[in-house]
């Protein structure tokens, strides 16, 4: 397709190529926008695959098909497997970064090497991801990656480690017919399957031990083939570096890049509780931040042309693309007007797979303790709402009308309020202005939805908090208010986290959004009062009546008369790295507001990215927070409150 100002980029079927990431012996990488008729679509790491082009192509069906199925928070997400105009292409979702093998290339030439301890975490997340397809079993066997290639493991600019490409290990094979893909991914490929062997769990094994091999020493391995592997890891140093790999790592290494098959871990599940013991052991402390920071000083170059080069992709006018997609497509012939009605034909039975039919099982215990969330923070409502969620709501009605959050369901006692989140906008963002009374309407009644959503979902943090702190209280015979100064992270639970809207147009500045928190729903039992020494009687003595409330006691939320109402707030600072890297973020907070109506206790109750900096930016905006304090019986009070902070 000729480029002119209306094209500036190339078309390959219905992507859109913005720009070539990297080119090697397996082909070129790049990033790409997926046109999804009337708009354009997320954008991909896409590659286009060089070899045996019908041998890779011919193993898309069964790709397609288990890509998904097969689910784990070290797979690559949403992987398209297409053949276009004879070129067969691999895509999956886009979160910046590079390839493992861009990144080894990129540290040697920069003499940044990986730090040890990440080289063994991007060595184990690999591990999970291949223990994750070797738990889906099809007509009695398990599946197998087969093709395990640094190209084919991605590391996100936030550290996050994935891996692509499962199910394409004939092609592999069959392209390293090719004496250049050979050269390059030969060394990943277990010399039994030299010989154009079937790819097994020991394969896998072996592909992964070379991918920890290269990841600490700057270099794969010596061909299998040769005899000369194992001399060659008793010699290894580090990258950039006369040290030698230490001796736990080499254990490792020896094991799984032994030349008989049944000399290496027993499949991937014993490799990677291998792999995470080593790891849990104290010596190393890898943490995904900290590999965001590295891949983020590494490329620092990189990340930043590609930041404009994606504002202005993001303003790319999709019309003429869609224009040239559309004439690509056939018409299709009118039928012929049959001579009498005649019954509608069966459905045309679906192509069989390539494996036929798959059973999943969960990984053997001692696998990967990274929860197996692929899709993090719901995003259901996110096509349909696009910025509207974060206009926020107004104190004052002024026309158009704003959407205002509906009621939590009441409780027994008090109807608890939706809390509206406390919303930190990316710098250089700006909100869109409503348009049409309909569009007004659609929002508020999705608006609705999520706050409801999210409502449900603080309440249920505050019940299992308030629980925790009723059985702190029923162990001491005390009331407990408050259990540490430091925030304790949680985990976020898959797939309850509130539908969020897509990240809003850019904005000059950072907007807050007034918080309401809502209460929780879960009730405090009233402190126990301790009674005399009853004399003995004949009849029991009636119980005693429950203190009166006093002024600064601790009061349950739903127990109130008058839930604390914010006085003062502040917008919570966008973390730096997030912000430069697009990353967007949920806090839920739940705070210990004293009879002063001041902020004395924070506890985070659960937070979608960590180690970005998202928690503390919400702790220190709330802790200058103060408040109308709560009140019982006439008496000013204190009591947790859950607030949730919104980072787009």
């Amino acid at each position: 397709m000729p480029l002119n100002a209306a094209k500036p980029y190339a078309r390959l079927g219905a992507f859109v190529m913005f720009h070539k990431l990297d080119t090697d012996a397996l082909g070129e990488t790049w990033r790409a926008g997926l046109l999804e008729p009337p708009k354009m679509g997320p954008v991909l790491a896409t590659r286009k695959l060089a070899g045996n082009r019908e041998a890779w192509a011919a193993n898309f069906p069964s790709a397609r098909l288990f890509a998904e199925k097969i689910t784990g928070a070290t797979l690559a997400k949403g992987q398209r497997f297409e053949v276009v105009d004879g070129q067969p292409v691999v895509a999956w979702e886009y979160a910046g970064g590079r390839s493992l093998a861009h990144l080894v290339a990129a540290a040697v030439t920069a003499h940044n090497p990986i730090p040890i301890d990440q080289a063994i975490a991007i060595a184990e997340k690999v591990a999970s991801a291949l223990e994750a397809i070797n738990s889906v079993k099809q007509e009695g066997k398990r599946l197998v990656h087969g093709a395990v290639v640094p190209q084919f493991v991605w590391i996100s600019e936030d550290g996050d480690v994935r891996v692509a490409g499962q199910l394409l290990g004939k092609g592999l094979i069959a392209s390293l017919s090719n004496p250049t893909v050979a050269k390059e991914a030969g060394p990943f490929v277990a010399p039994e399957l030299r010989g154009g062997g079937e790819a097994t769990k020991a394969s896998d094994v072996y592909a992964a031990g070379a991918i920890l091999y290269l990841a600490v020493t700057g270099q794969a391995p010596p061909e299998p083939t040769s005899g000369k592997v194992i001399e060659a890891v008793q010699k290894a140093v580090l990258m950039h570096s006369d040290e030698k790999v230490p001796a736990d790592v080499r254990a490792i290494l020896e094991k799984a890049l032994a030349t008989d098959p049944a000399a290496r871990f027993d499949g991937p599940t014993e490799l990677h509780k291998a792999l995470s013991e080593l790891l849990n052991k104290g010596q190393y402390a890898p943490t995904t931040f900290n590999l965001a920071f590295y891949v983020h000083n590494l490329l620092r170059s990189e990340m930043e042309a590609e930041q404009k080069e994606r504002e202005q992709e993001s303003k790319l006018a999709v019309e003429p693309y869609l224009q040239d997609l559309e004439r690509q497509v056939p018409s299709p012939a009118p039928a012929a007007p049959a001579a009498r009605p005649q019954p509608a034909p069966a459905p045309a039975p679906a192509p069989a797979p390539m494996f036929g039919s798959a059973t999943f099982e969960q990984p053997k215990q001692g696998g990967s303790k990274l929860p197996l969330i692929a899709g993090g923070v719901a995003l259901v409502a996110a096509a349909a709402v696009g910025g509207w969620y974060f206009l926020g709501r107004k104190e004052q009605p002024a026309p158009p009308p704003v959407a205002q959050a509906a009621p939590a369901p009441a409780t027994e006692t008090v109807a608890a309020p939706v809390a509206a989140p406390v919303l930190a906008a990316l710098p250089g963002q700006e909100q869109p202005a409503a348009t049409s009374t309909d569009e007004e309407a659609r929002k508020k009644a999705i608006e609705d939805e999520i706050n409801r959503r999210l409502a449900e979902e603080m309440r249920k943090l505050q019940d299992d908090y308030n629980k925790q702190l009723k059985k702190q209280q029923d162990a001491s015979g005390k009331p407990v208010a408050a259990t540490q100064t430091t925030p304790a992270v949680t985990q976020p639970p898959a797939q309850t986290a509130p539908a969020v809207a897509q990240q809003a147009p850019p904005q000059p500045a950072t907007a807050t959004q007034a918080p309401v928190p809502a209460p929780a729903t879960a009730t405090q039992a009233p402190v126990p009062v301790a009674a005399a020494q009853q004399p003995p009687a004949a009849v029991p003595p009636p119980p005693a009546a429950p203190a009166a409330v006093q002024t600064g006691d601790f009061v349950a939320s739903t127990e109130l008369d008058q839930a604390p109402r914010p006085v003062k707030r502040v917008a919570p600072v966008y973390p730096p790295m997030a912000a430069r890297q697009r990353l967007t973020g949920e806090v839920i907070l739940s705070i210990l507001i004293n009879e002063t109506g001041k902020v004395q206790e924070v506890r985070v109750l659960r937070v979608d990215k960590k180690g970005m900096g998202f928690e503390a930016a919400a702790v220190t905006a709330v802790k200058q927070f103060t408040f109308e304090p709560g009140v019982k019986d006439g008496k000013k009070v204190k009591t947790w409150m859950p607030i949730p902070f919104v980072f787009r």
